[in-house]
């Protein structure tokens, strides 16, 4: 399965998700659907930092899209956030940032690793430190796929443990998709998600005025 695919999935599940919100006031099987998601992205986050010639760059490209989208995030979300949450992209940007401080030293990497989760649940990044954790251990073992499912279910246990009503086991099984990963990037639809992220967001929230 080549990173198209992936993302591919990963979107119509996100907008799935995301459409939960503009139709019914309650978790519907949307939502179990968008569990895919996130899991997809944070893997694709592992496989762009491996394969970018600049780093640099996708940080920028990252930032922008992060800070481009929290006002159409926040226009679709905020009646039903507790505390202002930062988007998705943060954490995904944040997670960026622990890889290349990993590559760098692991154990600068695993200090920035535990200030980021930390800065997570603070700040309240979409995902918090069970998102964070999500990238690095996909990066970490990247190579060895026994481990990266065991750790990735330990990282989703305790994540149940705190949060015991919680649908986010059900992204177990998009780990399971990404077991199918061919290496393969596809399509070269580079920009794409760039786009689609802030746009389904305000589409979604025009609908919204609607229904």
């Amino acid at each position: 399965m080549s990173s198209f695919v992936l993302k591919i999935i990963a979107m119509v599940a996100m907008t799935m998700d995301h459409l939960n919100y503009v139709i019914y006031d309650h978790i519907t099987w949307l939502n179990y659907i968008g569990r895919l998601a996130f899991p997809i992205f944070a893997w694709q986050i592992v496989v762009g930092f491996e394969k970018t010639r600049d780093v640099k760059k996708y940080i920028f490209r990252l930032f922008v899209l992060a800070i481009i989208s929290q006002p159409f995030f926040y226009l679709l979300f905020g009646e039903f956030m507790s505390v202002f949450t930062l988007n998705t992209i943060f954490t995904l940007l944040f997670g960026l940032l622990c890889l290349c401080a990993l590559k760098k030293s692991e154990f600068l990497g695993l200090l920035v690793t535990l200030a980021t989760c930390m800065l997570s649940e603070y700040v309240h990044f979409d995902y918090g430190s069970f998102g964070i954790l999500m990238i690095v251990i996909f990066y970490l073992f990247r190579n060895n796929k026994g481990l990266m499912v065991l750790f990735q279910l330990a990282n989703l246990g305790v994540y149940q443990f705190f949060h015991p009503n919680s649908i986010e086991m059900y992204s177990f099984v998009a780990i399971l998709l990404i077991l199918l990963y061919n290496g393969k990037r596809g399509y070269n639809v580079k920009y794409l998600f760039y786009v689609f992220y802030p746009l389904h967001l305000l589409i979604l929230y025009i609908l919204s005025i609607y229904i």
